[in-house]
């Protein structure tokens, strides 16, 4: 076989059909859904595109047995010749996929159309569209909900401290009452007013306790205080995350530093010719920006 390769512009025109053009590709499964037979598929593919198959071996082959080195400008033009060839079969080979390809992807964008446009997409906006109202709503019910659990905390922590406070005139008046007495009267109430001291003191204490509660009530997740749950086992609630406003984005502010970690080596690929297209040749110390050269 020659190493000079005949053209093959004619590759590009569709085969005629083969001998298993009868074959279906379409059955059905278990459950009637429609399924498509690839394996009956690819055997259609190779028998009407044999000629591209057989194309593309005389081609590598063609290329298995070209010199590593180029040592003559003969060589180089014969190389030159084979790219072009080489070009011209995988332009063939393209062709041939886009029209076998085409119908799929025309039942494709039909299927999307029908189950994607008119029914996925409409009942997502819908959904959204209450999602939105719900957001809302909840929003305005755990901020309610907050506002009264921390009145309630609030008006504990004014009983712990007034029963505190009481507590402590009571000690200090039975005190007095236990200093000043001269009779056994006196020393009895003096006894009385410090165990109703004891007594608030001790009511004091559960209030502190009942405080600390009714702060970390107060301080629940939106979720906690703004949950929807129906009779019928739907439930809704807040969901806290982080966000950003892209509108406050600002290239000369932006602190790059930290975002760097972030940014895929794809992107910064992306960004670097980007720069090297615009006329950039520098970017920092260590990038290694240079001019390459390579056969067309």
């Amino acid at each position: 076989m020659s190493d000079t390769i005949a053209p093959v512009n004619e590759l590009v025109e569709q085969a005629p059909p083969g001998p298993g053009h009868n074959l279906t590709i379409f059955d059905h499964d278990a459950k009637g859904n429609l399924r498509i037979l690839t394996d009956v598929l690819r055997e259609l593919m190779l028998e009407e595109n044999k000629e591209l198959i057989d194309r593309k071996e005389e081609l590598l082959g063609a290329v298995a047995r070209a010199p590593l080195v180029i040592g003559d400008p003969e060589t180089a033009e014969r190389m030159v010749e084979q790219r072009k060839e080489i070009r011209a079969a995988r332009a063939a080979a393209e062709a041939r996929r886009v029209g076998v390809k085409r119908p799929f992807l025309d039942a494709e964008r039909a299927v999307d159309g029908f189950f994607t446009r008119d029914l996925v997409t409409p009942l997502d906006r819908a959904n959204a569209t209450l999602g939105e109202r719900l957001t809302v709503w909840e929003r305005k019910v755990a901020e309610e909900e907050r506002k009264r659990l921390e009145e309630i905390a609030r008006q504990q922590a004014e009983e712990a401290a007034r029963l505190e406070a009481e507590a402590q005139r009571l000690a200090a008046e039975a005190r007095e009452r236990e200093a000043d007495a001269t009779t056994e009267t006196e020393l009895q109430a003096a006894i009385e007013t410090e165990q109703q001291a004891n007594q608030i003191a001790e009511h004091a204490d559960q209030a502190r306790l009942d405080l600390v509660s009714a702060e970390k009530v107060a301080a629940a997740k939106p979720a906690e205080l703004s949950r929807i749950r129906t009779t019928g086992g739907a439930v809704s609630s807040l969901r806290t995350f982080w966000d950003f406003d892209p509108k406050t984005i600002n290239r000369a502010t932006l602190d790059w530093q930290v975002l760097a970690p972030h940014i895929s080596t794809e992107c910064l690929e992306k960004a670097i010719r980007s720069l090297i297209r615009a006329g950039g040749r520098e970017c920092g110390p260590d990038l290694k920006i240079f001019q390459n050269t390579k056969a067309t």
